[in-house]
């Protein structure tokens, strides 16, 4: 029960640091503190997401000036959340509003129950965010490990999340996003916008189908990850960042504070995984577009302006790109540049979901497509196609000029998956992007909800069962034979040997560090500088990553 206390509280820590975000954004974009919509529902349902957003970036700011895991750190937050209690507003909780919402909660709750850690988390999250917790941020890191490059802003909120060494707790801020994206769609079933409705339904039906298909089910809709990943997190981010994208383009006259919030979540998705930028081009067309005044103009993209500064400049310090892996953002007269780093974990990045037995030879044609790809993916394409067909059929309208150009944008969509990312592990964003488009002819339509769907009982039921089957059945058996028990997870040990002559240690086997910032596995040595209160990693040999790419053919892995 001690992991419900202490969850219960980084959640209500994490809401009211949104709640004090939003209160002070209201005021500078002249909107309704009391009315507190944004998109036409609630604010409270984006509380947590802007809490997270807050957290994650206050991080990555004090981190320039030492770890995160300082009493100064949490008391900032703390000062934050306490800011709200002034402008306390019960209007907004309706019984039901409460009901849903500790139902929502309690449903992911349970998930924590049988929870561990996933690989990568033994591989580099956890040492990643050791480093934010405990120095400042460091030149070069990426030379001690180059997934440490990657630097998303989720080890920034991971690292803010730590309570001694039960990294369950580090699951609360991937649950307040599930919670947040299920508080979203509940208001949007009960609104009484229909588009609003389409858009839930279509999404709720296709949580639904996603318990039935081949070997059990699976067809691209979201499932919690296992602790320290983030691959559905993103894809909920992904997603609301689409919907409302889709919303202000279907919308007459949308607020000023919805054109901040949309541009807000593709910030914060683009931060988390760089692929979320791409909602850029159809924002900026949107804002383009709008009717906004050179005031709200510049209230909106100066407060992006300022958390791009400091994101950037982090990048440019952890990796020396602005975008680590992507060559070209690379600043190359930085004394922690490695020539050919960012190229070959680009192409790694690439090839591991065509065949992660051979990740380089994949590159060169598309054999791999049929040799092993197509054979272990199968299943689960089949399963998206057919409830693609199925909520199509569901949610049909006579086709039009639209729907043959939202069919044409799909297959796009789906072509750059299958090219670039062709990972199960990637596919939620991309497949629910895909279910979107193909029935947006729907959407936009003023054709209403079939008369089955019209009764809010049956509107319940669907939400109920698909919130249910997000979590897996194993956690409700845990939670049901133990439901007291105060989950403990914590990473393994293993033997480590001395790096002779250079700095840091290596596993004996394998190529998992686990819990030791000082360990890294690969072959290549570094030096450690000092400059005031700095740490800079630099290379042993400037020229590995360039005889690494010189010999690629001959590379199974990196």
């Amino acid at each position: 029960m001690i992991n419900i206390f202490y969850i219960t509280l980084q959640t209500l820590l994490t809401y009211f640091i949104g709640r004090t975000f939003y209160f002070y954004l209201s005021k500078v974009l002249n909107q309704s503190f009391k009315e507190a919509k944004i998109f036409k529902i609630n604010a409270n349902n984006f509380y947590m997401l802007f809490g997270l957003f807050i957290v994650g970036n206050i991080a990555v700011i004090f981190n320039f000036f030492g770890g995160i895991n300082q009493i100064y750190y949490y008391l900032i937050l703390l000062f934050i959340a306490l800011l709200n209690f002034r402008n306390i507003n019960l209007k907004n909780f309706s019984f039901l509003n409460i009901i849903i919402k500790l139902s929502i909660y309690g449903t992911f709750i349970i998930s924590t129950y049988n929870a561990g850690l996933s690989k990568d988390s033994d591989i580099y999250h956890l040492n990643n965010q050791l480093f934010i917790r405990d120095e400042s941020i460091i030149f070069g890191l990426s030379n001690l490990h180059h997934r440490y490059g990657f630097s998303s802003l989720w080890e920034y909120i991971g690292a803010s999340y730590w309570i001694d060494q039960n990294f369950v707790f580090l699951q609360t801020p991937n649950l307040l996003v599930f919670m947040s994206f299920y508080f979203i769609l509940f208001s949007f079933l009960i609104s009484r916008h229909s588009n609003y409705k389409k858009i839930s339904l279509i999404i709720l039906f296709f949580g639904i189908f996603d318990n039935f298909g081949l070997n059990g089910g699976r067809n691209g809709f979201i499932g919690i990850d296992e602790i320290g990943a983030f691959d559905n997190t993103f894809g909920l981010l992904f997603t609301l960042s689409i919907i409302f994208l889709l919303i202000l383009k279907l919308d007459d006259s949308p607020d000023n504070i919805d054109y901040f919030v949309a541009g807000l979540l593709i910030l914060f998705s683009g931060q988390v995984r760089y692929l979320g930028f791409i909602f850029l081009i159809p924002y900026l067309i949107i804002i383009y577009k709008s009717k906004l005044n050179k005031y709200n103009l510049t209230n909106i993209f100066s407060f992006g302006f300022i958390i791009s500064f400091f994101w950037f400049t982090k990048n440019l310090i952890v990796s020396s790109c602005l975008i680590f892996p992507i060559n070209i953002t690379c600043v190359s007269t930085l004394k922690w540049y490695q020539e050919s780093q960012a190229t070959v974990v680009n192409k790694s990045i690439r090839g591991h979901p065509r065949n992660p037995n051979d990740i380089f030879g994949s590159l060169n044609n598309y054999d791999w497509f049929y040799d092993s790809w197509l054979s272990s993916n199968y299943d689960y394409l089949i399963n998206f196609l057919f409830s693609l067909l199925i909520i199509k059929l569901l949610f049909f309208v006579k086709p039009n000029i639209d729907s043959l150009k939202y069919l044409f944008l799909s297959v796009v969509v789906f072509t750059i998956w299958i090219i670039f990312t062709p990972a199960y592990r990637f596919a939620t964003p991309i497949f629910i992007t895909i279910l979107l488009l193909i029935n947006l002819d729907f959407i936009e339509s003023s054709k209403d909800l079939k008369i089955i769907f019209i009764n809010k009982g049956i509107f319940l039921s669907l939400f109920f069962v698909c919130l249910i089957l997000t979590v897996r059945l194993d956690s409700y058996r845990t939670f049901i034979s133990t439901p007291l028990n105060s989950h403990i997870v914590s990473p393994n040990t293993i033997e480590y040997e001395v790096r002779k002559n250079f700095y840091g240690l290596k596993p004996k086997e394998g190529k998992v560090c686990f819990l030791k910032k000082d360990c890294f596995p690969d072959d290549y040595e570094v030096i450690v500088d000092k400059y005031l209160n700095y740490k800079i990693i630099l290379p042993e040999d400037a020229n590995y990553w360039n005889d690494f790419l010189k010999n690629l053919e001959s590379k199974k892995s990196i």
